[in-house]
């Protein structure tokens, strides 16, 4: 008899935690619905806008399936807010899209395609596009996709301060992210 075996792929959740982020969100959300694989689920998150962030994310959440909204009912600091969402999330997989960050249309079909192969990886880093703040698209690569495994929090953290730009080409394993406390400042 013929064992077969292969590995499956792995999910992935996008969460899009924003606080008055209307200025270029719709591009954002729009990089998610442009995805030639979409992802298993995207979690927006509205941290008390004072702009029109909600109405945005309301409006673009309706015409997808597999989009949750959530508006929190007091601010939350960065950290708290992206720490809900990886708490929302239930993918094996999360990637965090800030409202200023662009993911190529291959971004969730690559990773599944790589996490594949790097099936026990704590987290992987791509290629991305960030808007500055006169909404020029800034291009930043790596020498990417890149697959490595966390041992720490702070080895997180030396790997985002060397390049700031690592978080949002990120797509991190979120049981590893919530053992090693992500994002707590403490």
């Amino acid at each position: 008899m013929l064992n077969f075996r292969y590995k499956m792929e792995s999910t992935l959740d996008v969460v899009v935690p924003v606080f008055n982020g209307a200025n270029f969100l719709y591009q954002a959300l729009t990089s998610i619905e442009n995805q030639v694989c979409q992802p298993d689920q995207v979690i927006l998150i509205d941290n008390c806008s004072s702009d029109n962030t909600a109405e945005i994310m309301k409006k673009w959440g309706r015409n997808q399936k597999n989009v949750s909204f959530f508006q929190n009912s007091q601010l939350l600091s960065f950290a708290d807010n992206w720490n809900y969402g990886l708490r929302l999330a239930k993918s094996k997989y999360v990637h965090f899209l800030a409202h200023d960050d662009f993911i190529h249309q291959n971004f969730v079909r690559t990773f599944k395609r790589i996490s594949k192969k790097y099936t026990d990886s704590d987290a992987f880093l791509f290629r991305v596009s960030v808007a500055n703040e006169s909404g020029h698209v800034q291009k930043r690569g790596f020498s990417l996709p890149f697959e490595y495994e966390l041992n720490s929090k702070l080895q997180l953290r030396k790997t985002i301060t060397r390049n700031p730009f690592n978080l949002a080409g990120a797509v991190f394993n979120r049981e590893k992210m919530l053992e090693i406390e992500f994002m707590n400042p403490k």
